[in-house]
């Protein structure tokens, strides 16, 4: 038996068209389903018409459907190729062999016919393990929703990553009005998300049924405190079009276990897992020198919430100053990864065969339940002397001439209090002259202006209200823009013809749709507004293999609000 998939008319890209050789191609996402699993059936073709696939009987076609086009270079012939791609989803739901196609596309008195696809359909195969962490009340719902945690268990400091995970058995369009979970107590939190809109959905075989299931709002937490911590639910309506599903997810909890005690004097409060290389110049020093001892920390984990290691000198060195402090880490599913750098300052006090020891590190390692220590790297600076070298003297005394050459600057150049108000003065009154030779300049223009061309506000408000956009002229725009084959910004006009018909009938300025349909006193009014802006979603978001063609929906719409205004 034939079902009828749509019917397509493009009204671009005919010389594109005529030029190719005709060509449809049938593909199915899987070849060897189980019952109910949800595939997608896709036909490629660069010939336009009237579009029908060969079904079997038990085959269930489901919400989603797609169109796109897209060009290719035939590299053989030095051609682009452009192709219309038309899918739908469904589900067998009977196991069995079964053929698929052919795809037919009728241009007139031509038929053009693709190829077939065998699939062989399973019977379903549930998986008792995963359905029995779900709850009956869970599994009956048209979706719900938990929160997912990387751990159960963690120890302080040791990161969590935590999302939302969402079933449902209907595909969903988008989401409105979520309200994110929050963790008991305090926590350092951290996005995970790469800021996309797109919802990336999976499918799931749970407790025998195939459900949509997708993440939300993955974070990246490390608690600040210890105990059982509760993480309160999320909220959200998970939309279908214009039809909406109010969810609200399960609770969960973590047990953050404190670090065992007995810590070493070198831990700094990390937790993961890290190496360290310690590193100076010792070129060319001697007793007065300044050396830069420089140690790095890299690994993952809680890296950002490292203290500084402590430098612990002998009595032939001193610190100079502050160390510098480099950071060059990213958050991730492991924590803080990348490393830090400590840059100490150390002045030579004695002379002889002295040696630089680094500081000190320990971390605890979650893994395996126990802090590791890593031994100070101990630094050989060889038999340092009572002067320095030549260059390190140079340095010194260009540094010196430096600072006696700027202050000798400024005590014999420097500017009396008569020479500054001179300049300031002068400074001043050419500032006035500036400003003065534009106002002059502003006030001949303004009196130049003839009183005929100076409006009222009253008559500016009436011309802006004459140059708004009325539901006529907004479907005129959708109509050139189908023409022109830009189908997203057709559907968006007919979206706003829609909206704008509701502000003038409801007298609001609103701009949400679905407010403005609440807005209506006449329940049947609602009831149309409301199966009008159906069909614009299912346009939007599956316009290929919708009821009504793009041509039937500006009709429909077109009618509609003519019929209103009349």
């Amino acid at each position: 038996m034939k079902k009828i998939i749509g019917i397509f008319i493009f009204s671009w890209c005919v010389a594109f068209v005529f030029a190719q050789r005709p060509a449809v191609r049938l593909e199915v996402s899987t070849s060897s389903p189980q019952v109910g699993q949800n595939l997608t059936i896709t036909v490629k073709a660069n010939v336009q018409g009237q579009l029908e696939v060969d079904l079997p009987k038990s085959f269930q076609s489901g919400n989603s459907t797609m169109s796109s086009m897209q060009q290719e270079i035939d590299y053989n012939s030095g051609e682009v190729v452009t192709y219309f791609i038309h899918s739908q989803n469904g589900s067998f739901t009977r196991s069995g062999n079964y053929t698929v196609g052919p795809a037919i596309i009728r241009k007139g008195s031509k038929v053009f016919k693709s190829n077939v696809i065998n699939v062989t359909v399973k019977q379903e195969q549930s998986s008792p393990s995963t359905s029995e962490s779900f709850s009956k009340r869970q599994l009956s719902q048209p979706a719900f929703g938990i929160i997912q945690t990387s751990r159960s268990q963690i120890f302080e400091g040791e990161p969590l990553v935590v999302n939302g995970l969402i079933y449902s058995r209907f595909t969903p369009t988008h989401l409105e009005d979520y309200e994110t979970y929050t963790i008991e107590g305090t926590a350092d939190k951290h996005t995970l998300e790469d800021g996309s809109e797109n919802i990336m959905m999976t499918e799931k075989n749970i407790g025998g049924v195939y459900m949509n299931t997708f993440q939300y709002d993955k974070q990246l937490l490390f608690p600040l405190s210890t105990g059982k911590i509760k993480i309160s639910p999320f909220k959200m309506l998970l939309m279908r079009g214009l039809e909406s599903f109010e969810l609200t997810s399960s609770s969960t909890s973590v047990e953050v276990l404190p670090l065992p005690g007995s810590a070493p004097k070198t831990f700094t409060g990390g937790v993961g897992t890290f190496s360290t290389s310690c590193s100076a110049k010792t070129d060319n020093i001697g007793k007065g020198s300044i050396i830069e001892l420089i140690f790095t920390v890299k690994g993952k984990g809680n890296l950002h919430q490292l203290n500084e290691p402590k430098l612990i000198l002998s009595d032939a060195f001193a610190p100079y100053g502050d160390p510098e402090v480099k950071e060059d880490y990213s958050f991730g599913q492991d924590g803080a990864s990348g490393k830090i750098t400590y840059t100490y300052f150390v002045k030579i006090l004695k002379t002889g065969a002295l040696q630089l020891e680094g500081p000190g590190f320990s971390y605890f390692d979650p893994t395996k339940k126990q802090y590791v220590s890593v031994e100070a790297a101990q630094i050989e600076l060889g038999n340092i002397t009572e002067e320095t070298s030549d260059e390190q003297d140079k340095n010194n005394a260009s540094k010196d001439t430096f600072v006696s050459i700027k202050k000798d600057k400024k005590n014999t150049e420097s500017i009396s209090p008569l020479h500054w108000m001179l300049v300031v003065s002068g400074i001043a009154l050419f500032l006035w002259f500036i400003y003065w030779l534009k106002f002059k300049k502003k006030k001949s223009e303004v009196s130049s202006i003839p009183t005929s061309h100076i409006k009222s506000s009253e008559e500016v408000a009436k011309g802006i209200v004459q140059e708004m956009e009325t539901p006529e002229r907004l479907l005129s725009k959708a109509s050139a823009e189908l023409n022109g084959g830009n189908q997203s910004q057709f559907i968006a006009y007919v979206e706003k013809a829609l909206i704008s018909a509701l502000q003038k009938e409801t007298g609001s300025s609103e701009t949400n749709r679905n407010t403005l349909v609440e807005g209506l006193n006449e329940e049947h009014r609602k009831a149309e507004f409301r199966a009008l802006f159906d069909a614009v979603d299912t346009a939007k978001y599956g316009s290929v293999l919708s009821n009504d063609t793009p041509e039937q929906l500006l009709a429909k719409v077109r009618t509609f609000i003519s019929g209103d205004r009349a």
